[in-house]
């Protein structure tokens, strides 16, 4: 349309295009040419024609320009309230990590305290401890010490020639109570890691047997290899009950500690409910929000002025048509097809 319609204005219309028709300058905007800056200008001329190109742009897409001006300024005060929004929430939880820490740091030093030092913290590093034996008849019972509560602990002291001797020793009671929590069979191997003790705990007779004083253990020994090994179990069992005990008894308190053990176990579940029940927006979902809002400023030179001109060009593309809109509607301006056009100057 606008090489066809240039060249007609140039020669001075046509009968179907007159010259002093008043449609010509409604159609000025749309026909005039700017022409690329031309070889030999001076710097200043440059600057000038550059300048000049901008202002006549930023009239033509002045509402565009405006726009994405204040949706520009939008986005960033939106980022600035998020970022401090986030900044407090983050100070927050500094606050409330750093009281559980403290809280549950005083907790430790309270264990460790009058529990004794907690070295050993795995059922691994309990059972197959350095320099303690590794045989299955030595870690079931500190299996048993490891998982159970000390109340189901049969006391080795109550050993006496005239009680049985299972009496003082780990049953099949704790068997099964072991179970619930590990399986024997996974870590003794091929055979089960109860079964040299199940010889005498599950037999009557055995079961049956008195134990012995201190004094006769040779003697009670050399009555069979049955009763030298049974009395090993007894032994092993004994071991294991005298090591572990201490570490689950705590030792004598007053008033005063009880008191500040209490205290610091108070502010820990304190410190945690907060954490968990804390009202406000969560840093985690701050961030999300922050990465949700829309970024002006696109990667490498000119970026944001690409993303502004892709905005512009859709703009122009939508008064193109309703130009061509406008020109179809037109009756007097009717288009006829020419075998030659002409290019007569910068502005035509």
């Amino acid at each position: 349309m606008k090489k066809h319609l240039r060249p007609l204005k140039a020669g001075g219309g046509d009968e179907y295009h007159p010259a002093d028709d008043p449609l010509w300058n409604t159609l000025t905007p749309f026909l005039t040419l700017y022409s690329r800056p031309k070889s030999g200008l001076t710097e200043e001329a440059r600057k000038n024609r550059h300048k000049e190109s901008n202002a006549r742009w930023f009239v033509k897409n002045r509402p565009a320009v405006l726009e994405a001006q204040k949706a520009e300024r939008k986005a960033k005060k939106d980022a600035a309230i998020a970022a401090k929004v986030l900044a407090t929430s983050l100070e927050r939880r500094e606050e409330l990590v750093k009281t559980m820490s403290e809280a549950i740091l005083a907790t430790n030093n309270h264990i460790h305290k009058h529990y004794g030092h907690l070295a050993l913290t795995t059922v691994e590093e309990w059972a197959w401890k350095e320099g303690s034996s590794t045989t299955k008849e030595y870690i079931f019972p500190r299996f048993i010490t490891y998982y159970l509560p000390t109340e189901l602990w049969p006391d080795p002291a109550t050993k006496s020639p005239q009680t049985p001797l299972c009496d003082s020793m780990p049953g099949e009671t704790h068997i099964r109570k072991l179970s619930a929590f590990v399986r024997p069979d996974k870590h003794g191997g091929d055979e089960k890691l109860a079964d040299a003790w199940k010889v005498f705990i599950s037999d009557p007779k055995w079961m049956k047997e008195p134990g012995y004083a201190d004094e006769d253990a040779a003697e009670y020994d050399a009555r069979s290899d049955e009763h030298k090994i049974f009395a090993n179990l007894y032994e092993i069992w004994q071991v294991a009950y005298l090591e572990a005990l201490p570490r689950v008894t705590p030792r004598a308190l007053s008033v005063n500690e009880i008191n500040a053990a209490l205290i610091s176990h108070a502010k820990a579940v304190e410190a945690i409910n907060i954490a968990q029940d804390r009202t406000g927006i969560a840093p985690e979902k701050m961030i999300e929000e922050s990465k949700k809002l829309k970024d002006y400023s696109v990667p490498g030179k000119g970026g944001r002025k690409r993303k502004l001109q892709e905005q512009l060009e859709e703009t122009d593309a939508a008064t193109d048509e309703a130009t061509d809109e406008v020109t179809d509607e037109a009756p007097e301006m009717i288009v006829q097809p020419v075998s030659k056009r002409t290019r007569s100057g910068k502005s035509l």
